[in-house]
């Protein structure tokens, strides 16, 4: 193996010394990196400068063990790899050349970038990220051009041990890691017990790694503050939620007015931060809306910070959507305390006038629910590691939970530490109740004109409609779901096509959802939409019943079995033929269309006569395009 590592580094070094594009050259190297690991790679190509000459040998490896370095150390990283990096930054600032100088630089930043490799399966997180803490720190700190690079080296360090936990729901945040590794077929994992480990040592040094990258993320462009925010959002995860709410409520100060000696005044009139227990017991809009209009040094715990000049700089509305958006990154792992914190921030926010707030608003809410409907009948480890915890929040999962998989988890190893244990909780956040104040709070708001907040809000309408048509509500709650079926709806006949795509999107992704989920009943969830869609059809708005129908047709375009199971679906649409509602007749001859285009011959069979003889007569009607409407369906 090394004299075959030998000539193929003489090879590349010989081809225009690495500079010459030779994928296949490169792939053979990148294997060896990964087969042999970096360390005993290098000890055969070793990476060098001469700090006299300023020449140096084998920089080419730097673009491939990007890509291929997994399973190293972090420790190699911090006593190789950087002092390397640092010798190049040192002789560029030596060198009279600007070329050179640059040059030195960029292998420098080059060496330094090779971080995220580094975390990829990284054999020594628990004993070493410690120390590698501080590094990030000085780097976050000091180099600009690393922030990006640092985020990502968290990401993969928390993502790939919260995998090796709960892999359903964090391994697909890896697949982007290890595409490489599809040519090997395998894939790297830590143990149970190593990832446990790792996730404790992450979590005690995330407290100032939290802090700083708050500062950076208000301090930053939103471009920047997107990589940020991934970084935040996986610290926060592992992160005692005690830790996590001081750094929002750090941030709540700093939007507060201060008094007229300088001073950081926290307000503690109602609704505002409750000095003594640090809850936030009604962030009012002034909260988030006044402006600092000096800098002063304030304590937070044990951290010391001086206001953001940027942050102060902003609109009012700016500051509030960077609030909205930092306490976003925060609600994976956060308890029922922080949770209920954000929680009435967000809904707060929406007594602002200005639509980007609500944008950032509707995002921040939508993720509380995502998170909320993930903890849902979920099974979670211990701290301890001596006990699972069935977590079921609705009546229906518990009763599933006791009457099934009690005994299927009963018969774990005997030998294994795990033992089940039952608990029926009720999230005190988000009973029924809270949902329905949800429901009326988002219907009193005007629907934004902006897409991207449109889409924002549909995200929230997704997550309500699924809980409340899968939870079964009582019948007057269970009233709240048309508020926003009604919405939606209506929007299928809005004038502007981007608006109607999100509405169309929104009741797919609903379907789907339903469809696809399990549900163990007599009364599936997915019917029970239809049949909420189908009960527009008897209303007396022609607008309305026109849209159920449009809504009929996007759910049979999606799925066409659709037909079978609801055996009275066609039915009850092709009597509204024999109605006088020029725009109800339209939009049943659009759902035969799309109906007959998208069964097969030998489907439509049962259906066929039905079909035609409700259409002909249309035929003949030359008025509003029911003639060439009807033909159409005819040759289809």
């Amino acid at each position: 193996m090394r004299n075959i590592v030998l000539k193929l580094a003489d090879l590349m070094t010989q081809i225009s010394g690495g500079k010459v594009h030779n994928e296949h050259l490169k792939k053979c190297i990148g294997s060896a990196v990964y087969a042999m690991g970096i360390e005993r790679f290098l000890s055969l190509v070793p990476i060098s400068l001469d700090e006299h000459s300023y020449m140096y040998a084998n920089i080419w490896l730097v673009p491939i063990l990007k890509c291929y370095v997994s399973g190293a150390s972090l420790a190699y990283y911090m006593e190789h790899i950087m002092p390397l990096a640092k010798s190049f930054k040192k002789a560029s600032r030596k060198v009279k050349k600007s070329e050179i100088s640059q040059d030195m630089l960029a292998c420098a930043h080059g060496l330094w970038g090779l971080l995220p490799g580094f975390c990829r399966h990284a054999t020594d997180t628990y004993q070493s990220f410690t120390r590698l803490s501080y590094v990030l720190i000085s780097f976050l700190k000091k180099d600009h051009f690393m922030h990006e690079i640092v985020s990502k080296a968290l990401q993969i360090l928390v993502n790939e041990n919260k995998a090796a936990l709960s892999p359903k729901r964090s391994m697909e945040d890896c697949h982007g890691e290890y595409d490489f590794l599809s040519e090997f077929g395998v894939q790297p994992t830590y143990s149970k017990k190593a990832a446990t480990k790792n996730i404790k040592s992450l979590a005690s040094c995330s407290n100032q790694l939290l802090f700083v990258l708050s500062d950076l993320f208000i301090s930053s462009l939103p471009e920047t503050r997107i990589c940020l925010k991934g970084a935040i959002g996986c610290l926060a995860s592992v992160t005692d939620s005690s830790v996590t709410k001081e750094v929002l409520l750090s941030l709540l100060k700093r939007s507060q007015f201060v008094d007229s000696e300088g001073e950081a005044k926290i307000l503690t009139s109602p609704g505002v931060v409750d000095s003594n227990q640090g809850d936030l017991k009604g962030c009012s809009q002034r909260m988030v809306h006044c402006l600092c209009f000096m800098l002063k040094d304030y304590s937070v715990g044990k951290h010391v910070k001086r206001f953001d000049k940027s942050f102060m700089r902003l609109f009012p509305s700016a500051q509030e959507c960077l609030i909205l958006e930092m306490a976003s990154c925060l609600i994976g792992g956060a308890n029922d305390n922080l949770i209920q914190i954000i929680y009435d921030l967000t809904t707060r926010s929406f007594q602002a006038t200005d639509e980007s707030v609500h944008h950032e608003a509707y995002n921040t809410l939508s993720k509380i629910l995502e998170e909320e409907r993930r903890q849902k009948g979920c099974l979670v480890a211990s701290p301890s590691d001596r006990v699972m915890v069935v977590v079921a929040h609705n009546e229906s999962v518990r009763k599933g939970f006791l009457n099934g998989p009690r005994n299927t988890l009963a018969q774990h190893d005997p030998k294994s530490k795990f033992h089940p244990v039952f608990m029926a909780l009720e999230n005190p956040c988000f009973s029924s109740a809270r949902y329905i104040e949800l429901i009326d709070l988002l219907h009193g708001l005007k629907p934004p004109t902006a897409i991207a907040s449109l889409r924002s809000r549909y995200s929230c309408f997704r997550l309500l409609m699924v809980h409340a048509v899968k939870v079964g509500l009582e019948e007057e709650e269970s009233s709240k779901v048309f508020l926003i079926l009604n919405e939606i709806i209506l929007t299928l006949k809005d004038g502007k096509e981007e608006t109607r795509k999100e509405a169309y999107d929104l009741l797919l992704n609903i379907s789907s959802t339903l469809r696809d989920s399990s549900f163990v009943g007599s009364f599936e969830p997915y019917h029970k939409l239809v049949s909420m869609i189908m009960g527009y059809l008897s209303g007396s708005s022609p607008h309305i019943k026109s849209g159920a129908v449009s809504a009929l047709s996007v759910l049979v375009y999606q799925d066409t079995n659709l037909l079978i199971s609801v055996p009275d679906l066609v039915p009850s649409l092709l009597s509204l033929l024999q109605t006088k509602d020029v725009e109800t007749i339209k939009a049943v001859l659009g759902f035969v269309k799309v109906m007959v285009s998208s069964l097969q011959a030998r489907e439509l069979q049962n259906i066929l006569s039905d079909v035609i003889t409700e259409i002909l007569p249309w035929s003949s009607v030359s008025r509003h395009h029911f003639r060439s409407k009807a033909c159409t369906i005819s040759n289809v």
